[in-house]
């Protein structure tokens, strides 16, 4: 009998070859699905954490303009599941954009902080609470827009894998500017934490704890780098998390006015004036935005004022009309330091 594999056995192993790869590729997808699960839960949840620590120390939530969030293409299921208890009229829902410098928010692995450019974006309901990703995020056959009970399921299988480790920074705004105050929060079960600073001045406190967390006080009195040092248990190894501060700042963003410059249209013959934003300047945090106002708004109540109200700038020109006697022009920076001006008409 001549040796060698007969045609049943070839056929045999290659069945079993095959149900061998098949179960690697289904268990291979499945790791994958449930990593990208934990990702994306980790970091929701943790947006919604820096949100709700933020609203406990300011007594409000730290959001930009309003996102119209259309829900006409989501199929009723998702609807009922993950958009439950918000108000739902037109197959439009009211969200909110979402203030990230006043968050501290290092960084994100998913959502997008462009709100201009990307509808890969966070957004947060001041009804419910919740924060949605606008895009959609697709694990499997599953789309998800918010922290569903399996997305938190799958944080709980990996307890200790979320983004930055859980450790919450919270931004605490100083009227003087002269200093920055950052609350740390580190789960207690973290050991072996140190948290230096390249500032000369820094101040630390003793911490205390606050429920599942140890919260450190600390001080900035420059622009500088804050380091924690830290380890898990059960995961090897020291780890460190770094956290820029970069809004110590007390000088106003400054700014000049040009003449007021006439034009005409050489075809209709309307008249209109205008001037021109020039130097604009903040080295420091940066320009948070530009308003002005077609009224006279006194500088005690400017800050309040243009808050809420004001017309926005677009390329530094103002076009005056003929509304009132008097235009405001008011710069803030990104540390709330702000300058104004008027133009007499």
């Amino acid at each position: 009998m001549k040796k060698g594999i007969s045609l049943v056995t070839l056929l045999v192993t290659i069945a079993v070859i095959i149900t061998l790869v098949s179960t690697v590729v289904i268990t291979g997808t499945s790791i994958n699905n449930k990593a990208k699960k934990v990702k994306f839960a980790s970091e929701l949840s943790y947006v919604e954490e820096m949100l709700k620590s933020y609203f406990n120390t300011n007594g409000e939530y730290p959001t930009l303009d309003e996102d119209i969030f259309s829900t006409e293409n989501i199929s009723e299921d998702i609807l009922l599941k993950q958009f439950s208890n918000e108000d739902i009229i037109d197959n439009k829902v009211k969200l909110y954009q979402i203030d990230f410098s006043k968050l501290g928010l290092l960084e994100l692995t998913i959502g997008d902080k462009d709100y201009d450019n990307s509808d890969s974006v966070y957004l947060f309901s001041k009804m419910t609470g919740k924060v949605y990703y606008k895009k959609g995020y697709k694990v499997g056959k599953n789309v998800y827009y918010t922290l569903t009970d399996d997305l938190k399921k799958a944080i709980n299988y990996v307890e200790y894998r979320n983004i930055n480790d859980g450790i919450i920074f919270n931004y605490n705004e100083n009227l003087l500017k002269d200093k920055v105050e950052i609350d740390i929060k580190i789960p207690i079960s973290y050991t072996n934490i140190t948290i230096t600073s390249n500032d000369s001045g820094f101040i630390l406190e003793e911490p205390r704890k606050l429920g599942e967390y140890y919260l450190y006080k600390t001080t900035s009195n420059s622009n500088s780098t804050i380091t924690i040092t830290y380890e898990i248990p059960e995961v090897s190894g020291e780890k460190y998390l770094k956290y820029n501060v970069n809004n110590v700042d007390n000088v106003a963003p400054t700014f000049n006015l040009s003449d007021v410059i006439n034009i005409e249209d050489a075809q209709t013959g309307k008249k209109e004036s205008y001037i021109k934003i020039t130097d604009l300047s903040d080295n420091i945090s940066g320009i948070k935005f530009v308003k002005y106002a077609n009224k006279l708004v006194n500088e005690s109540e400017a800050k309040e004022y243009f808050k809420n109200y004001g017309i926005e700038v677009n390329d530094n020109i103002i076009y005056l009309t003929t509304e009132n006697n008097t235009v405001s022009i008011y710069v803030e920076d990104n540390a709330g330091n702000f300058g104004i001006k008027y133009v007499y008409k």
